[in-house]
């Protein structure tokens, strides 16, 4: 902006004079540069200032007999310039120098419940800060009193006000948005930190703004997931994830983009996400769109940190399991952020009292648990077990345009076992090393207001090697030894796009590809190797078109378009997804689609006793076919301001399963492969009330799952291992000032088994005794209850800077024994020189307390 001056050289009058000048002026409703020449003209002023300093201002003043300083200072009183007399005759105009202005408030809703991280945002300069936890905010910025700050919250109308009206710390209550289709129909959809997307096919959670989880300390993020109806863990792991009739490895998990192949620390029973550097997690439990592909059964796609702080976060916990750092740096003029996280459990220093109840229930009726109860001496046994998880990301706004970011993470869980018998000589070892590994780098760029891309490659890698080994300690010093690997490799790149017809129509499309290499190796000390490697590239291309109609209905139909190379084989997957509006507080919604997977996972037994779930590619040289799916569901929910109500049902039929796959773990280790189909259907029931700081809801879901396969039950339909009728849940959240509070009880049907009536022994030949079964999976164990509880104090002092949080949570506190799996054991009893047969109960997590101190800045 180019500069000049209102002014020009004139004749020379003694200084004495003009000082000496009084000066009267009488202006009403009059622009400031009206007055500036009048000045000039009446009293031979030189006025200096920047092009575009001086904005349409209106100037009413009047006074007399007042010097040069008083009268320019009645003059720009009104106004937001100042002023500098340079010799009496030349002044210099200028915008007021803006002082670091204080603002402070405490953000509520209407019934005086606090509204964590709500966001304050000036007008003017666009600057703003994130309350706290309770709605709290403490903010220093270069503004004035008369500048608009405006409070905003999803879910409530926002409000704008002057800046000054914060100068006295008040508290400022919010109201709910009013229906309307443009926004979230239901932005609070269970609890605080509980959304269904502005899309309306999929739920949103959001860790920093959930009240506390009954049973939690932190809010792990899988077990979150398990909040929502249709949600089961059969295991009560937060890995082992059975969505409305699907089995764990067909949901589609993604960090910032990458697959993850290994989401659990502790096999399983703790997730391998940080919950403190999460902003989202997209859960699609009805059919998902045509964005996504390569699983049949859901989506969760977890994304880290997606703001830019204003000031560096630092993020430090500790609980009776791990503990766990996070730094966010702003970089850049605050157009960048680099984060850092880490946790590490603590269990190869210290055995805790939940590491304690999590290894009875991890290591129950295997070598690990029989070393502990039978070794006699510390020396005669080992167990060094430790995990921990890595995460970095940087993210780049260089500007209006673009967004860049760089994720990357690593997952790890190592197990060392030795148990060493004195008197039999030998020493046994175990040794399990997981890893996982993800990178990506994405590019985002708005072409136009109406038009932008986003550009994506990721990689990740997991690498699963079990070692077993006996080693004699006799003279000959035999040693015989099992290696056992899974490694997987995932090479993709996206290219996704959006453009916007207008607000009601939008149109997706873009082309996926993701190169697959899947390896297992089985080794032995005698050179008794399998080595198996299968690879695939998987080609796809998607469009989505999204229409609203007239505020009352949107219709979101689209399709993919798939082809595995290896295979040669193509895949078409038409998706649908229909909602309606008939009137204020109702929704109605309907889905269908086509789904394929090409990667799942198998069963193998490692020495340990524990279950081994390996990736495997589809057309390997088993042949494992490419599983499909059919989703379809309808639903209708109607939601008042303090009351939600919600009913939905589904029905999905599958094909493509094989029966060495984990859901017959329990039951059978097939070698024989076989291929079968099966058929989930149920429905999920939602009732919430809230009270002021009180809310409860409850959800019951019946479904069913059954499988057919042409070697189990004479073909016909039988219960899935994870087919599990009724499940009801009620759930009950307190918030008392800085205390919350939480209970939960859960009622479940018991899981199916087979049982066995005896065993035979056929005395023509030398061979064990085999078991007389009944059919597939017609008994089922008892039924499953627990309750549990969480209680979490927040310290935060009047800075807001600063914060601490101190948390207990018991699971199961009535201790109930509940069963998580039945086996049988034929075993030969000396006494009556004959076989007997025995069932053997896997016990799940009984009484387990654990603890949690955080600090935050």
């Amino acid at each position: 902006m180019p500069r000049f001056f209102l002014a020009f050289f004139i004749w020379f009058f003694p200084v004495t004079l003009i000082a000496q000048l009084d000066l009267s002026c009488e202006f009403k409703e009059t622009p400031l540069s009206e007055v500036l020449s009048q000045l000039q003209e009446d009293h031979l002023l030189v006025f200096s200032y920047t092009e575009g300093t001086i904005s349409p201002q209106n100037i009413t003043v009047s006074f007399s007999k007042k010097t040069l300083e008083e009268a320019l200072a009645l003059i720009f009183a009104s106004t937001d310039l100042a002023f500098e007399i340079i010799d009496d005759t030349f002044i210099v105009i200028k915008p007021k120098p803006i002082e670091l202005f204080h603002l402070c408030g405490w953000i509520v809703g209407p019934d005086g419940e606090n509204l964590p991280l709500a966001n304050i945002r000036s007008l003017l300069t666009g600057n703003g800060i994130t309350a706290n936890e309770i709605g709290k905010f403490d903010w220093h910025d270069k503004i004035s009193g008369s500048d608009l700050v405006e409070v905003s919250y999803i879910g409530f109308e926002p409000m704008t006000l002057p800046a000054s009206f914060f100068s006295s710390c008040p508290t400022l209550a919010l109201k709910p948005l009013a229906f309307s289709f443009s926004e979230v129909v239901v932005k609070e959809y269970i609890t605080t930190g509980i959304e269904q997307s502005p899309e309306l096919d999929h739920i949103v959670l959001r860790p920093e703004r959930m009240s506390v989880v009954p049973g939690l300390t932190e809010a792990d993020v899988l077990q979150m997931v398990q909040i929502l109806p249709g949600v089961e863990s059969l295991d009560e792991s937060a890995s082992g994830l059975y969505i409305r009739g699907g089995t764990p490895d067909q949901n589609l998990i993604l960090w910032d983009g990458i697959p993850v192949y290994n989401s659990g620390h502790f096999f399983g029973m703790i997730s391998a996400f940080n919950p403190y550097i999460v902003d989202n997690i997209k859960v699609f439990r009805s059919g998902y769109g045509a964005e996504y592909g390569g699983r049949v059964s859901s989506v969760i796609d977890i994304n880290s940190t997606q703001e830019i702080p204003e000031r560096v976060k630092i993020d430090a916990g500790i609980n009776f399991t791990h503990a766990d750092l996070s730094i966010e740096l702003p970089l850049l003029k605050k157009k960048s952020v680099l984060l850092l996280s880490g946790r590490r459990a603590y269990t190869d220093i210290i055995e805790s009292p939940t590491y304690k109840k999590l290894s009875q229930r991890v290591f129950q009726k295997g070598k690990i648990n029989d070393a502990q109860n039978e070794a006699e001496e510390d020396e005669d046994f080992s167990l060094d077990f430790q995990f921990s998880d890595l995460n970095a990301k940087w993210l780049v706004e260089p500007g209006d345009k673009d967004r860049i970011q760089f994720s990357a993470f690593r997952i790890t869980d190592n197990l060392n076992f030795f148990f060493e018998n004195a008197d039999d000589e030998f020493r046994v070892s175990d040794n399990l090393n997981l890893n996982d590994i993800g990178l990506s780098a994405e590019w985002e760029h708005r072409w136009q207001d109406d038009f932008h891309s986003i550009a994506k490659v990721a990689y990740s890698n997991m690498d699963n090697d079990y070692l077993f080994a006996i080693q004699e300690q006799d003279s000959s010093g035999l040693e015989l030894s099992f290696r056992q690997t899974n490694d997987v490799r995932d090479l993709n790149f996206h290219l996704d796009n959006r453009y916007a017809f207008s607000d009601a129509s939008k149109l997706d499309f873009g082309y996926h590809v993701s190169a697959l290499k899947v390896k297992r190796l089985f080794a032995s000390e005698d050179d008794n190797s399998s080595e198996l490697i299968d690879e695939n590239t998987i080609h796809s291309a998607y469009l989505t078109f999204n229409q609203r109609i007239k505020k009352k209905l949107s219709i979101k139909p689209g399709l993919r378009l798939s082809y595995g190379v290896s295979n040669e084989q193509f895949n078409i997957e038409p998706r649908i997804l229909i909602h309606y509006f008939p009137k204020k507080h109702w929704q109605f919604k309907a889905s269908a689609g086509l789904y394929h997977q090409f990667l799942g996972q198998v069963i193998e037994l490692n020495e340990l006793g524990l279950n081994q779930q390996l990736w495997v590619l589809a057309d390997s040289e088993e042949e494992i076919p490419v599983s499909r799916s059919e989703h379809y569901s309808i639903g209708l929910v109607f939601h008042p301001t303090d009351f939600q109500f919600e009913i939905e049902g589904y029905y999905k039929r599958l094909s493509g399963l094989t029966s060495f796959s984990p859901i017959f773990i329990n039951n059978f280790q097939e070698d024989d492969y076989s291929e079968g189909t099966g058929n989930a259907y149920g429905i999920d029931l939602l009732l919430k009330k809230k009270w002021h700081k009180y809310q409860a809801w409850l959800s019951y879901s019946y479904s069913r799952v059954f499988y057919k396969f042409d070697i189990y039950s004479n073909n016909n339909p039988f219960p899935a291992p994870h087919d599990r009728p009724h499940s009801f849940t009620t759930i009950h959240q307190l918030k008392l000032k800085n205390w919350d509070l939480s209970l939960s009880w859960k009622f479940a049907s018991g899981k199916t088994y087979t049982e066995a009536n005896g065993f035979f022994v056929d005395e023509n030949e030398d061979a064990l005794p085999d078991y007389d079964y009944e059919n597939t999976n017609e008994s089922r164990l008892p039924a499953y209850h627990r309750l549990d509880a969480s209680v979490l104090y927040k310290i935060i002092p009047k800075s807001g800077k600063f914060q601490a949080k101190i948390g207990m949570s018991v699971l199961n506190i009535y201790n109930r024994q509940n069963i998580l799996s039945r086996e049988y054991l034929v075993f030969y009893e000396d006494e009556i020189q004959d076989f007997q047969i025995e069932s053997l109960d896997r016990q799940m997590l009984r009484f387990t307390p654990n603890v949690v101190v955080r600090f935050s800045y």
